[in-house]
């Protein structure tokens, strides 16, 4: 009889060795670095496409507001009182503001009270320009809350870029973020840049943009109720000339002339990628004075008629330094940047897009342009009358 024997029998496992685990996790640290950057320019493209769409939807209702009123949206419109030397503002609107009911906002439009100001606190119209709309938003631009600010009875570094100052210190409540702005005028150096090559003099309407409306302290449409002698020579001098932006107006063609740009942000200010306070920045007044003025005058809400600018050119390096100019012929001095370098109000436009930056053109098509874009084409490009020669962009 066959005996049977029964041991124990005994199973090889196979495992991972601890240097073929750490190859694989070598592997998949690669094939992560090498996915992540395209995970990140796939989103930024989406991003970027979202902030075309935002463009192209403002072309379209500025387009159906000239269609509905035979002229675009003023920049601004300001009603005010003047008294003496100073004014005090009654009440105000916005392009961004004028245009709601042609985006699907109508209601929106039609709950604000226009014959009241939107900066007295706990009021309809403070509660309504804190609205966040979703078109005047770039989805690139990383998300903040506006915590409010003021419109101060002076600035440090002279006139308000857009409005004129008050007689009396407001205080403005959170607003709703615009990511974007209106271009008005270019002015020096920047101008000067521009008149070299275009062989211009300073001061004249070349140097107007798309929704250039009066010199009043930079370009503010004002109306006035006082009928103070004061007022008729302020107005009638300086004021609303010019104010009703059309298409016979922009004799370079509409698409050669920027309608709505990318200036982001606002009213942080933002210099190469930083967002600079005032423990950060370098401790000087001058960057102080700059500063401030971010703080109170960059029109950084879609209701804020302090939504609009000139532009005069900033220095590569950002807010602090020199970017001036002795005369039209000299050698320029302001050889900076103006796209991209930072969102200063008057000085410069700002986009989160790499190398790039988003505008719409006067003919509603929406373009990217490089922010190493030269100076004189890109003052050209806001000119609406300068008869300049723009080649290829």
């Amino acid at each position: 009889m066959a005996s049977l024997v029964f041991g124990n029998s005994s199973r090889k496992r196979k495992a991972f060795t601890l240097i073929e685990l750490l190859v694989v996790i070598a592997i998949i640290a690669v094939l992560i670095a090498l996915l992540l950057p395209a995970v990140q320019q796939a989103r930024e493209a989406a991003r970027r496409t979202q902030c075309k769409n935002n463009l192209k939807q403002m072309g379209l209702a500025m387009f159906n507001y000239e269609s509905s009123y035979g002229q675009f949206p003023m920049a601004s419109l300001w009603n005010v009182t003047f008294a003496a030397s100073t004014i005090q503002p009654n009440w105000a609107t916005s392009w961004g503001q004028t245009i709601l009911p042609f985006m699907d906002q109508a209601n929106l439009y039609n709950a604000f009270d226009n014959v009241n100001p939107f900066w007295v606190a706990g009021s309809n119209n403070a509660n309504l320009i804190n609205t966040q709309l979703a078109v005047y938003k770039c989805p690139s631009v990383p998300d903040f809350n506006d915590p409010g600010h003021v419109w101060a009875t002076s600035t440090p570094r002279g006139s308000n870029s857009t409005g004129s100052p008050p007689a009396t210190q407001i205080n403005i409540g959170p607003e709703g973020r615009s990511d974007y702005m209106v271009l008005t005028d270019v002015r020096s150096p920047l101008y000067y840049i521009l008149a070299d090559v275009d062989n211009n003099t300073a001061s004249t309407t070349t140097r107007h943009g798309f929704f250039y409306c009066g010199d009043m302290d930079a370009v503010a449409v004002m109306s006035d109720t006082s009928g103070s002698a004061i007022a008729a020579t302020a107005y009638a001098s300086k004021g609303s000339v010019d104010a009703s932006p059309n298409i016979a107006k922009v004799t370079d063609g509409l698409s050669n002339t920027f309608m709505v740009v990318e200036n982001a942000a606002r009213n942080n200010l933002w210099e190469n990628g930083k967002n600079l306070t005032f423990s950060s920045g370098d401790g000087s007044t001058t960057f102080a004075a700059f500063l401030y003025n971010q703080l109170n005058f960059a029109g950084g809400g879609w209701a804020d008629p302090d939504n609009q600018a000139w532009l005069d050119g900033a220095v590569a390096s950002g807010q602090v330094g020199g970017a001036s100019h002795s005369g039209s012929g000299t050698a320029q001095s302001m050889q900076g940047c103006i796209i991209n370098c930072n969102n200063l109000t008057a000085h410069a436009i700002y986009a989160f897009h790499p190398g790039m930056l988003q505008v719409l053109m006067g003919d509603g098509t929406v373009r990217a342009i490089n922010q190493n874009m030269d100076a004189p084409t890109f003052a050209a490009l806001i000119t609406r009358a300068g008869n300049d020669t723009i080649g290829n962009f």
